[in-house]
């Protein structure tokens, strides 16, 4: 099983710390959408068979997104139930891995 995954908002170099938690690199964002826009070119290949997994600085957790993409400085994500508008400084964490196929 092959996991990616970005580093910690501190390993970034992030320094802004505000009360309701850290702002995150606008970088971890910008790595989701590209995820998505690779997933979308590779013919074998959803976010279905990814475990994508999203965290916020207010530390909500967003499992199962389908999709993400960019909208000004928000990310729109899609789950298999909801659709969320989120500020990219408010991803403070990216987790993805390849599920197995059957």
């Amino acid at each position: 099983m092959n996991q990616l995954d970005t580093p910690a908002v501190g390993a970034c170099g992030a320094t802004t710390v505000w009360a309701n938690g850290p702002a995150g690199p606008p970088e971890i964002a910008d790595r989701l959408v590209d995820l998505v826009r690779d997933v979308a070119t590779e013919k074998e290949l959803t976010l279905y068979d990814l475990d994508v997994t999203v965290r916020l600085k207010d530390g909500y957790v967003l499992t199962q997104i389908t999709h993400a993409s960019q909208k000004g400085s928000s990310v729109e994500l899609h789950t298999t139930n909801t659709v969320y508008l989120v500020d990219t400084t408010d991803i403070i964490r990216l987790r993805y891995t390849l599920m197995g196929t059957q």
